[in-house]
């Protein structure tokens, strides 16, 4: 509540912005004045709430279920260990760094009806394809291996990335 009414109130004390509130009012759509900062603030808060969430799962989420995975399904599977923590780590900041950069450049097309509902899950959905398969390879599959994995199933992997972005992005869409 505090931050929507930071948001109304500033937004508000811009001449222009409260000119064409105004002017909105005046054409009988004034109840955009009352969800443009709630709209605000939640675009503000999903992608850091998203981010954050990616980034504790791929890094402590992820390996007890690769663990679990490998002690009770695949006992024997060697552990080539083909990346460690910081490289899980700088993998998967880089990646998000990416999708923020992303998700900035495709801001104006969020004002298509269609793609608002369609480009911030596929790119949130190409993050967790990109994090999740890197953290779950990293720990049984030397570096060439990894490479070569990926490559090789790249497209069911990203559709299930994709699939998880589109869950994700669900109770926001509803919203």
């Amino acid at each position: 509540e505090a931050a929507v009414a930071g948001v109304r109130a500033t937004l508000e004390s811009w001449s222009l912005i409260d000119g064409l509130l105004k002017w909105l009012d005046s054409l009988g759509a004034a109840s955009f004045r009352t969800v443009l900062a709630p709209i605000i603030v939640l675009a503000m808060a999903v992608p850091a709430l998203v981010v954050l969430s990616l980034l504790l799962v791929a890094l402590l989420m992820t390996p007890s279920m690769v663990d679990l995975v490998a002690q009770r399904r695949f006992a024997g599977l060697e552990r080539k260990r083909g990346a460690g923590f910081v490289a899980s780590l700088s993998w998967s900041l880089g990646h998000t760094l990416l999708c923020v950069v992303l998700l900035v450049a495709s801001l104006p097309f969020w004002l298509i009806p269609p793609l608002a509902l369609i480009l911030p899950p596929l790119i949130w959905g190409w993050l967790g394809y990109r994090v999740f398969t890197f953290d779950v390879l990293a720990e049984h599959a030397s570096a060439p291996e990894r490479r070569r994995l990926l490559a090789e199933h790249r497209l069911p992997l990203l559709l299930l990335g994709l699939a998880t972005g589109y869950l994700g992005a669900a109770p926001a869409a509803i919203w």
